[in-house]
């Protein structure tokens, strides 16, 4: 049983790679961080409906589709909050495609640290999106 412990960001990680997941899910713990992972948009998608999360990173491309179809998911969800989640998009390349201009972005490859701001600044709300010179 999976419950929200007082404190602690919760943070879904989205990606086809399950040694990616689980790097960046022993790091995030280390910092007092809720982990929960999927490797598929299905997944992404039972998590929306049942558990309360506080920030998405999902890669710009999963095994089954993009990664914008998971935050539809959470965008057209009748769970309360669901629809707020902010998203963090992990992209391949410095150019952005025309689907996620104006979203939070983290380039690969990224440092842990890196990932770790941009987690913490789409938390707050305030992460820059994609195209912002200041990003």
């Amino acid at each position: 049983m999976l419950l929200m412990l007082a404190g602690m960001p919760t943070v879904l990680i989205v990606d086809g790679f399950r040694d990616l997941v689980a790097s960046l899910a022993q790091e995030l713990e280390d910092k007092r961080w809720r982990v929960l992972g999927a490797q598929t948009i299905e997944e992404a998608k039972r998590v929306a409906e049942g558990i309360h999360v506080d920030v998405v990173l999902t890669d710009e491309h999963l095994p089954e589709g993009k990664g914008i179809l998971v935050e539809d998911a959470f965008r057209s969800s009748s769970a309360s909050g669901v629809r707020e989640t902010p998203f963090v998009y992990m992209v391949s390349s410095a150019s952005v495609t025309s689907t996620l201009q104006g979203k939070c972005v983290l380039p690969k490859p990224f440092t842990f640290e890196q990932a770790l701001n941009k987690l913490i600044s789409a938390t707050q709300h305030a992460c820059r999106p994609a195209g912002d010179a200041r990003s």
